[in-house]
């Protein structure tokens, strides 16, 4: 023990810590200091004077406030559809987020049906199980027979029709 403790009261003890050297900024022997490289702290003029002595920005423009993309969206696709959605993009020649925002901005959406013509959905498809009905029956008792209710069936029919077509048009 007596030996470490006067080997770390040596000055020219190797862990001790060494002095700078004149000149250089790292203390460490030339060999440990090479390849590494000097830091410049000279700032570079990213403004340059106009003929008024006004600053003059370099550089693009900043877009305005509406062309400036700040919202993002998450939408998930299954790995299938990303793929061919990645491929689309690709043969279009722009990247997938273009794609996308190109596709979702121009794409025309369907609204749903409204609650009136659910209903009215609704009642064509009990007339149509009311029609097989009446189909079976005119098989099995002659259609002679049934054909009054066929025709009032159709009258209904015909104007649910002329009630979901669209006006105008």
């Amino acid at each position: 023990m007596g030996g470490a403790r006067v080997c770390f009261r040596i000055p020219e003890n190797p862990c001790s810590p060494r002095p700078a050297v004149a000149g250089r900024a790292n203390p460490l022997p030339p060999v440990a200091d090479f390849g590494m490289k000097e830091v410049r702290t000279k700032k570079k003029k990213h403004m340059t004077n106009d003929v008024n002595g006004m600053k003059k920005k370099c550089g693009r423009p900043a877009l305005g406030r509406t062309r400036k993309l700040t919202r993002g969206v998450t939408v998930k696709f299954s790995p299938v559809s990303y793929e061919a959605l990645r491929f689309r993009a690709g043969k279009s020649g722009r990247s997938l987020a273009v794609y996308i925002r190109e596709a979702a901005l121009a794409a025309t959406v369907t609204a749903r049906h409204t609650p009136e013509e659910n209903a009215l959905l609704r009642s064509l498809a009990g007339m149509a199980n009311n029609l097989n009905q009446l189909t079976k029956l005119s098989h099995q008792t002659g259609f002679y027979r049934t054909r009054l209710l066929i025709e009032g069936l159709l009258g209904k029919l015909k104007r649910i029709m002329d009630d979901y077509r669209p006006k105008g048009g």
